[in-house]
């Protein structure tokens, strides 16, 4: 799927630059100009300060403070822009990859210990500019930069000066490398440019993708790594009735909270696919990504249960952290999308997909009419948004997250037709511990009440009557993705 939505972010892209070329929204050769000479003597300013800084250290400091074997100050002025083929300069893409190189170069000089002196960003419409005063010695800094030019995701389009305090640049030729090679044909970059060997839309196309590529994967991993998170953190959370928890494994004898770590690791490369899904299906609205997803899930369920010796630890999950997952990554192909109406959809959809029959929920389906986690998914996750997600952010605010899971735990057992409580023990098994959670959330209420102690005694309750609400559980995971504090 990552191919598809980087293919489909690309086009939109390209599409929205194109426009802006066909409206006018381009900067011209005299701005282009202006804002190269503008730079210059902003270059001279800062080197002049800093140079300015350096005298007043030493009278105030003394001498002794630095090598007496140097003849200027030892500080480097990096300037950074982005090298954009076109007269199109500055775009929401654009201003997002030039913060992204903007935060690398400071985080690089604060990882090596560099002092940062003055700062500047200046926006205009020929494009972002960013240039710091680094306490440290140019070839030292240009190496530096030139590892992040050539390792970083962006660095292809990153163009990082370092200048020297005397307005000379530090090049690459200064650690003894190479220079840098054309993105298209992988011969050196200024025989292309000097040849013209490649058109200017050839080229751009190119940046574009490479700009979107690692847009699109920062986006998915993100959202795969909240989505890990959460689940781990619903395992870790505890004390919580019949469910698998950091204090027992509940009513369970076939796993415990090591089976689900190994689980929820194993299904990191899911969840990301199901994000670059929901990428690609925000810009393109290709119904195949429902059956994509189907064939992305049962694959899934292979995976876990290689990782945990064929016990069933998040079969649930896969399809609805798998929903939550694919539409975070909708909402987040089109900025801030609407997110719960993304997982409506999604769930409404892929409920009525064929599903196997040979699950507890698939029977009790069948023989009661009790729809359970699909019958959850076509109405839009009522339960998480509206039951347990109100919880927890109220519990929160409070300042104690688990005692806020566990509250929005108990909520989400009083409401939900958990198939696996039915599958245990029965109807009215299911009857009693929805009465159960019930009471405790209403005591909850009480400032004193302590929900861990009754949840604790629930689970032994639980581990009694070999009950255990897992459906509710997954619940909760979903609630700990959408309050983004998994």
């Amino acid at each position: 799927m990552r191919e598809k939505a980087v293919q489909a972010l690309t086009k939109a892209a390209a599409d929205g630059i194109r426009k802006m070329y066909d409206e006018g929204r381009c900067a011209g050769l005299s701005a282009i100009l202006d804002a190269r000479d503008a730079r210059a003597e902003r270059q001279q300013t800062l080197i002049q300060e800093a140079q300015q800084r350096f005298v007043a250290l030493q009278q105030f400091s003394g001498p002794r403070q630095f090598d007496g074997s140097q003849q200027r100050p030892p500080f480097s002025l990096i300037s950074f822009t982005l090298n954009i083929a076109g007269a199109v300069k500055n775009c929401s893409l654009f201003s997002w990859a030039f913060d992204r190189g903007a935060e690398v170069i400071a985080e690089a000089l604060a990882s090596a210990g560099v002092e940062i002196g003055r700062t500047e960003i200046i926006r205009s419409e020929a494009g972002d500019e960013f240039m710091a005063i680094a306490f440290a010695e140019p070839v030292e800094v240009k190496l530096m930069m030139a590892e992040i030019e050539e390792l970083h995701p962006l660095g292809r389009i990153f163009d990082i000066d370092v200048i020297r305090p005397d307005g000379t640049k530090a090049s690459r030729t200064d650690l003894g490398a190479s220079g840098r090679t054309c993105l298209l044909c992988g011969n050196p970059a200024f025989i292309c440019g000097r040849s013209r060997a490649h058109s200017t839309e050839e080229i751009l196309e190119k940046q574009i993708e490479i700009m979107v590529s690692t847009q699109v994967d920062e986006t998915a991993l993100r959202i795969s790594e909240q989505a890990v998170d959460s689940l781990l953190a619903e395992v870790h959370i505890g004390p919580k009735p019949g469910l698998v928890d950091r204090f027992n494994s509940g009513a369970h004898r076939d796993m415990d909270e090591g089976t689900f770590v190994k689980s929820a690791e194993a299904l990191r490369g899911y969840f990301t696919d199901c994000a670059y899904a929901g990428i690609y299906l925000a810009l393109t609205g290709d119904e195949g990504t429902m059956d994509s997803l189907v064939s992305l899930g049962k694959e899934a369920e292979k995976t876990m249960l290689a990782a945990t010796n064929e016990v069933n630890t998040h079969r649930g999950a896969i399809f609805s952290m798998g929903i939550f997952a694919c539409a975070a990554g909708m909402s987040g192909a089109k900025g801030e999308g609407d997110f719960r109406a993304n997982v409506a959809m999604l769930g409404k959809k892929l409920s009525s997909k064929t599903t196997s029959e040979d699950t507890a929920g698939a029977h009790i389906n069948k023989e009661m009419g009790i729809s359970g986690i699909r019958g959850e998914a076509a109405a839009g996750y009522p339960v998480v948004f509206d039951t347990g997600l109100p919880v927890l952010k109220a519990g929160l605010a409070a300042g104690d997250e688990e005692a806020a899971a566990l509250k929005a735990l108990t909520a989400i057992i009083a409401k939900a037709e958990d198939t696996n409580v039915i599958a245990r023990g029965g109807t009215e098994a299911a009857k009693w511990l929805k009465s159960e959670a019930a009471d405790i959330l209403k005591k909850a209420e009480t400032a004193s009440f302590d929900i861990r102690k009754a949840l604790a005694d629930l689970d032994r309750e639980c581990i009694e009557k070999n009950i255990s609400p897992g459906g509710s559980a997954d619940l909760l995971g979903l609630c700990l993705f959408a309050s983004g504090r998994g």
